[in-house]
């Protein structure tokens, strides 16, 4: 554990603070109360009201400032109840296109899913969404996605950290980038075990890599969902969740890479289920303060393990060329033993 937090120690954990905090601006372009009410919605705090300072709202009915290309505005979301824009939206929409500001345009109506076309976007906008409402429920499933595609993924840090609408869509994604990049990075360091005497310092090497990557994505969770204080402080708080056996029991798990009959599909599966689980594990932590049982975290486990598989078996067959055939029949009731006997 010592050697995962030297590795730890030379990533700049100010420098990912610093960039989860970095400000946005966001210009919401409307007419009527829509533009104000859709602020509201994008701005959604718990036990807080009103808009995000990084939001703007400016009505529609106006003429756009001569100066929009000053504005510093990062994206431009032009509301409207109806698929086809007003002349003055028209207007908003061909300003902001010549300033160089991206235009996401929402449609806001109760009819606004049951026209075809809807959704689709149009000649100077970047994207459009339709949206029957703009309760969460709404917001979550339509909206964030189309939102967050809009924008580099440079920005996702910042804007779960600032808007808790999108936190929840950017810890789940993070956490299966992460799962993704070690499973990938497990088959990728898979064929030296194949090697007799290489076998033990792959593993720890391997170890080591995955370990250290699932505390940063534990501490990016943590920035995401809003922790505030000193980064080592934060780290500590992440170090507190993810011990009591933890991350120990992951380690045990990443072992069975040192059995070389088990295969390297089941390692894969692992490296990819232990990541998930430790993601989901900081998860509750950060954005609910739920430290799970370990009677949750089993039940994580398994629902990982089977998503793991399915991934391994993916990347198995991407590189088929590369990675050695799978486990004859036997093999797998070997490893379920195996698995058994893992104190997790």
């Amino acid at each position: 554990m010592a050697n995962v937090f030297r590795l730890i120690r030379e990533v700049d954990l100010a420098q990912l603070k610093t960039e989860s905090e970095a400000p946005f601006s966001w210009l919401v372009v409307g007419e009527g109360e829509l533009p104000y009410e859709l602020a509201e919605a994008l701005s959604m705090t718990p036990g807080q009201r009103g808009i995000h300072p990084f939001i703007t709202v400016a009505y529609a009915g106006t003429r756009p400032s001569a100066d929009l290309t000053q504005s510093g505005h990062d994206l431009a979301l032009l509301c409207t109840a109806d698929a086809a824009l007003s002349d003055n939206d028209q207007q908003w929409l061909a300003a902001l296109n010549r300033a160089g500001i991206p235009v996401l345009t929402v449609v806001v109506g109760v009819g606004a899913l049951q026209r075809v076309g809807s959704d689709t976007a149009r000649p100077g906008e970047v994207g459009r969404v339709a949206l029957a409402s703009l309760d969460e429920a709404q917001l979550t499933a339509r909206l964030v996605p189309t939102l967050l595609a809009a924008l580099p993924e440079s920005r996702y840090l910042p804007l779960a950290r600032h808007l808790p609408l999108f936190r929840p869509r950017v810890i789940n994604d993070l956490v299966e980038e992460t799962s993704r990049a070690n499973a990938i990075y497990s088959a990728s360091t898979s064929l030296g075990e194949l090697i007799p005497g290489l076998n033990i310092p792959f593993v720890a090497a391997d170890m080591l890599i995955l370990t250290k990557n699932q505390f940063i994505m534990a501490y990016k969770i943590a920035l995401a969902a809003g922790k505030s204080g000193e980064p080592k402080e934060i780290m500590g708080e992440v170090a507190s969740v993810l011990g009591g056996g933890l991350i120990f029991r992951q380690v045990a798990r990443e072992l069975v890479g040192l059995i070389p009959v088990i295969g390297i599909i089941p390692k894969i599966a692992v490296a990819y289920a232990g990541t998930r689980v430790i993601g989901k594990t900081a998860s509750a932590w950060a954005q609910e303060g739920v430290r799970l049982s370990g009677e949750d975290v089993r039940a994580l486990y398994d629902e990982a393990a089977k998503r793991g598989r399915a991934v391994a078996e993916r990347l198995r067959r991407q590189e088929r060329t590369v990675l050695p055939a799978p486990d004859n029949g036997s093999k797998p009731s070997r490893w379920q033993r195996l698995r058994d006997k893992l104190p997790f």
